[in-house]
């Protein structure tokens, strides 16, 4: 497909997280979830015989639990890496910038090498430190104090390693 291809499309169709609708019939799946897969690949098989250019996008984390006749109907795979330790440093730390907390650089290098065994996408390594910030708040809720200069500001505690609550072996 050329970018001129591209511009002359007239319609696009995004799916995230197929897995949820297209699991593998191998798998043990009920009725309904068999049911889903059944008219997911009816409405497909339609698609292709429009006279319109239609392009099917679809995203999952999960690519190995997809049915292969859902694969079959995508004409590209393209697999996306999960980002590596020192890229899941950046994205903690460009989620943090603002944020008060006392996190050194052995602490970041260990909640990202973490996170690699775990194998968190981007979206999971925001969530994660969007939890921690909750973490810090939730445990210093009773240490609130007022500052001196200002009586709206309220100044809490740092955000700190403890604050990641992530899976152990």
């Amino acid at each position: 497909m050329t970018e001129f291809d591209v511009i002359q499309l007239s319609r696009a169709v995004f799916i995230d997280e197929l897995d949820a609708l297209a699991t593998s019939r191998s798998q043990d799946i009920d009725a309904s979830s068999r049911r889903v897969l059944t008219e997911l690949l009816l409405e497909m098989n339609e698609l292709r015989k429009m006279t319109e250019r239609v392009v099917v996008i679809a995203a999952t984390n999960r690519i190995e639990d997809l049915d292969p006749a859902i694969l079959r109907r995508f004409e590209r795979t393209v697999f996306m890496e999960l980002p590596d330790a020192l890229n899941i440093e950046k994205i903690m730390k460009k989620k943090l910038w603002a944020v008060n907390h006392q996190l050194k650089e052995e602490d970041f290098t260990a909640i990202a090498s973490r996170m690699v065994e775990l194998r968190y996408s981007p979206a999971i390594v925001e969530q994660a430190c969007k939890e921690a910030v909750m973490n810090a708040l939730r445990n210093s809720i009773e240490s609130f104090r007022i500052d001196k200069k200002s009586e709206k500001r309220v100044v809490l505690r740092p955000v700190a390693i403890s604050d990641f609550t992530l899976p152990t072996d």
